[in-house]
């Protein structure tokens, strides 16, 4: 029995990316696995890499133990709410900044959106949160993974990607009335993205796995979702001169100018 809607998840991309020599599992987030892959690797199929993270997390959703086939999924699941508070103690970077754009007066900026709360369980991947979500139009949104410090880059892009499958998941599988509840899941165009300072991407050379990414999404929603829904991915960094923590005025301007990342070849 699936104790996550991602169980075995991590170790098909560790076996994509043929990783299992570097660190403790998952191999592919460790630094030096980031730096090591600069280009695509030869024998990686990307098409078949997401079709089979779909179909694993199809799978486990699927056990008939699960809570959601007795009692449906959390309503809390693709809420379009902002959660500003955090505690007094909490200095993490990511958080007060994540936090920081929750604050903002612009109403089309929300955090931590729930993706999987019981689905298995009343306890599994209540943390499985988005830690942006940014309306950019009628049913159109970026979700995004907010970096400053933590991980690497391709452990985010992934992280924002298996988000992105749980959300066609979401689609497929959920009542009428739980999709028609909920704005996010009406949506026709989903950019899936990393947002971090420049610095934090200038270690590695990733643009080989954007493109993979990116060819991998758009097969299986050709294959799967008859292209009713436009799904991308990007990684994107804050203006060089963005520095936090930063004035609200700041803060607004530079989201207002995220740029896609530029790599060294």
């Amino acid at each position: 029995m699936a104790k996550s809607i991602t169980d075995g998840v991590l170790d098909i991309i560790d076996e994509a990316l043929n990783l299992s020599h570097i660190g403790k599992a998952p191999h592919f987030k460790h630094k030096k696995s980031c730096l090591s892959l600069k280009s695509t690797p030869a024998d990686l199929d990307a098409d078949l890499v997401i079709l089979q993270i779909y179909e694993r997390l199809v799978n486990n959703f699927k056990e008939p133990d699960n809570r959601f086939h007795s009692r449906g999924p959390s309503m809390e699941n693709w809420r379009f709410k902002k959660i500003p508070y955090i505690a007094k103690h909490n200095e993490s970077k990511e958080k007060t900044l994540e936090k920081a754009i929750a604050k903002l007066p612009s109403l089309e900026w929300v955090n931590q959106v729930p993706t999987s709360s019981g689905l298995v369980s009343d306890a599994s991947d209540k943390l499985r949160n988005i830690d942006l979500v940014h309306r950019i139009g009628p049913r159109k949104f970026e979700f995004i993974e907010l970096k400053v410090e933590s991980d690497t880059p391709m452990f985010a892009a992934f992280e924002i990607v298996i988000n992105g499958l749980i959300y066609l998941l979401s689609t497929e599988f959920y009542s009428e009335s739980c999709v028609n509840a909920k704005e996010i899941l009406g949506a026709k165009v989903i950019h899936l993205q990393t947002l971090a300072p420049e610095n934090y991407y200038s270690r590695y050379s990733l643009a080989w796995l954007e493109a993979e990414l990116n060819k991998g999404l758009e097969n299986l929603i050709a294959k799967k979702f008859s292209s009713r829904i436009e799904m991308d991915f990007s990684f994107t960094s804050f203006q060089n001169s963005f520095s936090w923590p930063c004035e609200e005025k700041e803060l607004l301007e530079t989201l207002n100018n995220r740029a896609y990342v530029q790599w060294n070849y």
